[in-house]
């Protein structure tokens, strides 16, 4: 009975230091040590489209999910002059001169957007993974241009020995303006790319379904300055509703620079 006794005894000791040297085993895994044990990070990042557009951005969470707002800005401006002329001898000994000088201005075409996303990450390497997750946000942008047409006539005509001679100087000025509104709901597909600790390195898109709402205004004035001495505006308005779907090309895939503060 006694020989039994310490025969279980040593069973249950070989048992227990079995189970004691499995839990300090780690079994080696493609995700890295934090996939496992999420840590609080927080990042700060520059974003690029297509070299024509640019963002800000801040997120926060951990290593496994982050939340994300973006704020994306663009502009541009033009201008630019021009002249034509034409000269016509008519019957009669008349001669009719017509002069004009264009001037094309585009002030500023400016566009801004903010969107809210929450981004899920999935390594699949200690560097390298994946991202994806909804995206929320609202865009508005406005289209303007002026342009200026200043033309003279000169007539000097002569027949049957009356003479009329005449300067007709006017001045055509144009403003047209476009104000777009579009909200937009969106999913964001994308990798990212661990350069150190501090700097991840992430590129995506995010194919959304959108609605626009645009108010499009002209407005043309007309002055003669001449003898007939006159001025005239015409002002008209018009509105449009679109739908569509948006950023599904990888030209407008988004590469992101962010520098990450991890938390413990």
């Amino acid at each position: 009975m006694k020989n039994i006794t310490i025969i279980i005894a040593s069973c249950i000791l070989l048992l227990a230091s079995s189970l004691k040297a499995q839990e300090t085993i780690t079994t080696p895994t493609l995700t890295p040590k934090t996939d496992t044990l999420p840590k609080k990070v927080k990042e700060f990042g520059i974003g690029f489209t297509s070299l024509t557009a640019y963002s800000l951005q801040y997120r926060w969470g951990n290593t496994k999910r982050l939340f994300r707002v973006n704020a994306t800005i663009t502009g541009s401006t033009a201008f630019g002059n021009g002249t034509s002329g034409n000269s016509q001898t008519n019957v009669g000994n008349g001669n009719n001169i017509d002069s004009t000088t264009n001037k094309n201005k585009t002030p500023l075409n400016f566009s801004a957007s903010l969107s809210f996303s929450m981004l899920n990450l999935k390594y699949i390497t200690k560097k390298f993974g994946l991202m994806y997750g909804p995206v929320a946000g609202v865009g508005y942008s406005i289209i303007n241009s002026q342009s200026t047409q200043t033309g003279t006539n000169l007539t000097n005509y002569t027949y049957n020995s009356s003479q009329n001679n005449g300067s007709f100087p006017i001045t055509s000025s144009t403003k047209t303006e476009s104000v777009t509104f579009q909200p937009y709901l969106g999913f964001v597909l994308g990798a990212f790319y661990k350069i150190n600790k501090s700097f991840f390195l992430y590129a995506e898109i995010a194919p959304n379904i959108y609605y626009a709402r645009t108010n499009s205004t002209n407005s043309t004035k007309e002055v003669n300055n001449g003898s007939a001495n006159y001025s005239s505006t015409n002002n008209t308005s018009a509105f449009n509703n679109t739908f569509g779907l948006a950023s599904l090309s990888n030209s407008a895939a988004t590469i992101t620079i962010v520098y990450r503060i991890t938390g413990k």
